[in-house]
């Protein structure tokens, strides 16, 4: 009973592992299992490589489609928004109240300033084109700006009162030597003109200081003795001088930070479209005022019109260089630094600052030596400022960072109530690289007036040495709106990453059925080989006996035990 129930269990044992293989030889079977894993492995490592080509040249082919859609072109989606920009840039500006003006002109070693405002403006602005190269690489166009007033955002009145540097008459301080430099007289008769001046200054009442409305400041007043400037102006013309107070600088004779510049043209300015093969010069000037560089300064590279408005780069920005703009109001152009990588409003930004040696004296930054155009160049040494009075007609004008930030301490230490941050006061912006496009962007100077001591001049004899006075400091603040920015994610960034993903997933799983698909065929190779040895058994049935029943060999127990135990290698 005990043999019966032993035979009974391996007949079945043997029957059962043959029957799922009953129509499979051991040979097909192998070549069944081979191409499988074959077909998988070989679909794998396709996926794999064709994902790795795409993220390859995903880049590359996302900058040809960006660059087709961020250009200049009349059909363009990019054009309407640059021609006629919908979103209002914020304007503050900030004043110097002067504490003590009395004392700092005569003689007083120290100026005490506060600071006065916010005032706030919306700054609204059009592009209005002329027309386009033949080969529309370039365009041609005039902006125009209005500003208004926003006394919501505002702190203060404009009817307060403010006592600041009298900026038409410091004017004087530098122009007048100059022009009376310039008479054909013989030097020993040069303290006739300066009489002259004197007599004119006395009769119109002028001081360094003015006190007067913020208001005023703003929009402009008028002063009697811009319309004698001008007449003494005419006078010496006769004698060769130009004139005296530059009406540019002071039109309708009159002064103020808007006076001149509300709804006013400015330009006309050309830009490289990003067609016709300037796509790494999208944005970028080529002339201002059909001029294709300055000529103000000593050398090229100073003279030279180079970077965009600030607004837009070609795409796909490198952080490791320099961020070139040109700004037309302080006559050159500026750059601006990689800090750190950001997020402003959901999306990927690259910060960028403005770096201290971008107004750095020569001794500093060898390469603003070209700035100088004075003749005592130890005032071209003084770190964080920079003097536009070359391309001012002389007007003394001092650009910086807000408060000074960053300036020599032989300037600020002559100022109290100076308060310079870094957080507050140095520019910056938001640039998201894909696009080159500026998400978000502060943009802060500072407008001071260099007062130089004269000893001839009345109301300039008394200072102690020059005076480096500020008068107010402003900001530009621009940016997208959340719709704008939403509108972009959903479009362009989400698509994006979407992309990037499934990419890197498809290698991923590409190279994981790969090496799966081999893992299987090697595991599979020993029950492969089993099989082919159940299927070259001949099928058979025990006697009572112990024989079997096809044959007269016998086939005992133990033999059938040790065929079991048996490797299948020794089986084969």
């Amino acid at each position: 009973m005990q043999l019966k129930s032993c035979h009974s269990l391996f007949t079945s044992l043997v029957n059962e592992m043959k029957q799922p293989f009953s129509s499979l030889n051991g040979k097909k079977l192998r070549r069944y299992v081979s191409s499988k894993k074959f077909i998988t492995g070989a679909i794998g490592l396709f996926v794999a490589l064709l994902s790795v080509a795409l993220f390859v040249s995903f880049k590359p082919l996302l900058k040809i489609l960006i660059q087709s859609k961020m250009n200049l072109g009349k059909d363009s989606e990019f054009y309407n928004w640059w021609a006629n920009p919908s979103v209002p840039t914020e304007v503050g500006i900030y004043f110097f109240h002067i504490l003590n003006p009395y004392e700092v002109q005569n003689g007083g070693k120290q100026i005490k300033v506060k600071e006065v405002g916010k005032f706030m403006f919306e700054q609204h602005y059009e592009r209005i084109v002329t027309g386009f190269s033949e080969d529309m690489s370039t365009v041609t166009f005039y902006e125009r700006r209005y500003y208004v007033f926003n006394p919501i955002k505002t702190t203060g009145s404009l009817d307060d009162n403010i006592t600041v540097i009298n900026a038409p008459f410091a004017a004087l301080g530098s122009i007048i030597p100059k022009v009376i430099d310039g008479l054909p007289i013989p030097s020993f008769f040069s303290s006739l003109p300066y009489r002259g001046v004197n007599s004119f200054i006395d009769s119109h009442k002028q001081s360094l200081f003015v006190n007067t409305t913020i208001r005023e400041l703003i929009y402009g007043y008028k002063l009697d003795i811009l319309d004698t400037a001008e007449g003494f102006s005419n006078s010496l013309s006769s004698f060769g001088a130009g004139e005296i107070i530059p009406k540019e600088f002071f039109p309708n004779n009159s002064f103020g930070i808007l006076n001149g510049r509300n709804g006013t043209l400015d330009g006309p300015f050309e830009v490289y479209t990003g067609l016709a093969n300037t796509e790494d010069l999208f944005g970028y000037f080529k002339t201002w005022k059909n001029k294709t560089s300055l000529d103000w300064w000593k050398s090229g590279s100073c003279n030279s019109i180079n970077g965009t408005d600030g607004t837009i780069w070609p795409p796909f920005i490198d952080k490791s260089k320099k961020l070139y703009f040109f700004v037309p109001d302080v006559c050159r152009s500026l750059f601006v630094t990689f800090k750190e990588e950001a997020v402003h409003k959901g999306i990927k930004t690259y910060i960028y600052s403005a770096p201290d040696d971008a107004m750095a004296g020569m001794e500093s930054n060898p390469d603003n030596q070209c700035f100088c155009m004075n003749e005592n160049e130890d005032q071209c040494r003084l770190d964080g400022i920079f003097d536009m009075s070359e391309c001012q007609n002389d007007i003394p004008l001092i650009v910086s960072l807000p408060h000074f930030l960053g300036a020599d301490k032989r300037i600020t230490d002559r100022i109290v109530g100076l308060k310079p941050d870094s957080k507050i006061h140095r520019p910056i912006i938001h640039v998201e690289p894909t696009l080159g496009a500026v998400i978000h962007g502060d943009s802060r100077l500072q407008m001071s007036i260099k007062v130089p001591k004269n000893e001839y001049l009345k109301g300039f004899e008394n200072l102690d040495e020059d005076l480096y006075v500020p008068l107010f400091w402003g900001y530009k603040k621009l940016g997208i709106s959340d719709d704008f920015a939403a509108e972009l994610k959903s479009r362009l960034f989400t698509p994006i990453i979407v992309i990037k993903y499934v990419i890197i997933m498809g290698i991923i799983f590409g190279f994981l059925m790969f090496f799966v698909s081999i893992l299987l065929a090697f595991l599979c190779k020993t029950q492969v080989l089993s099989i082919s040895l159940i299927d070259e058994m001949k099928p058979f049935q025990l006697s009572d006996d112990g024989t079997d029943k096809l044959g007269s060999t016998p086939a005992s127990i133990v033999e059938m035990e040790l065929l079991m135990k048996t490797s299948p290698e020794t089986r084969i």
